[in-house]
């Protein structure tokens, strides 16, 4: 029989998709084939429930959906993750993450790791988070075009105003350190923004096709230190830019497919991609 068939591509499935994956499900049951000797023979069968039992949009204990992002509190051992039901978890690891030394064979068991609390924290995918000012904010980005600043150890659980927002799906974060003022985004809108981590706004728009006239400018991946930001996407170019007037530095070529990842050195002088 043929079942569900996932749809793999940057967006979502929308609810046309759905629908109509739906209708193939409901076909699947109702049609079944038996063998014969020498052919096969199809007999219909009546249509048969299917209960889905979804958890509540604040169930505690973890993701009802895949995980897109994941970011770790190295001195209070906290790993924060978030995914694709808009959830941001953290879960304490239980273990000293301090140490410059690899664990050695033989090392005892760390403690399981444990459920902290979570937040439901946008309406659409989360597709990235960051942490920054000391550990003591996250940034997220989501599929329903917002960015949006949280505080983990806050006692407040509502959801914060957004301190961005892009016209389309927003794909990738960057920070240039964890005393930064401001995080870069990219998203489908062919757009990198800085915004102010003090709620103050947009600080600079970059155009990230660099004045190339092209429908694959979408920005998939980032990386930003105090002196650039990297930006690579659909194109298979990474283009560097100027954090302080959005100008284009440079770019470079040599990757054949999507750019997916970007990880920029202290100094800025050296760019690592993946694609």
């Amino acid at each position: 029989l043929r079942l569900l068939r996932l749809l793999v591509s940057d967006r979502p499935p929308t609810w046309s998709n759905l629908r109509t994956e739906r209708r193939l499900l409901r076909t699947s049951f109702s049609t079944r084939l038996f063998r014969g000797p020498q052919h096969y023979m199809a007999r219909k069968l009546s249509h048969q429930r299917i209960t889905y039992v979804l958890p509540l949009p604040d169930a505690p204990g973890g993701h009802r959906l895949g995980v897109n992002g994941l970011e770790i509190d190295t001195d209070n051992s906290i790993l924060y993750s978030a995914g694709r039901d808009g959830v941001i978890c953290s879960w304490d690891l239980n273990s000293s993450l301090k140490s410059s030394s690899p664990p050695t064979l033989g090392a005892s068991k760390p403690a399981p790791t444990t459920f902290r609390n979570q937040v439901q924290a946008h309406s659409h995918w989360i597709n990235d988070i960051v942490l920054t000012k000391n550990n003591s904010a996250l940034v997220s980005a989501s599929s329903d075009t917002t960015v949006r600043l949280w505080r983990p150890h806050s006692e407040c659980t509502e959801v914060s105003d957004p301190i961005g927002k892009h016209a389309d799906y927003v794909k990738a974060l960057a920070t240039p350190g964890s005393h930064a003022s401001w995080v870069a985004s990219g998203g489908l809108d062919h757009k990198v923004y800085l915004w102010d981590l003090n709620r103050g706004g947009e600080i600079l728009n970059i155009d990230a096709c660099g004045g190339d006239s092209t429908a694959k400018g979408s920005v998939y991946a980032l990386g930003a230190v105090s002196s650039v930001i990297a930006s690579g996407g659909p194109e298979s170019v990474v283009r560097v830019w100027d954090p302080k007037s959005g100008k284009l530095i440079t770019k470079f070529v040599g990757h054949t497919d999507n750019i997916r990842d970007i990880l920029v050195n202290r100094d800025g002088d050296t760019i690592m991609t993946a694609s």
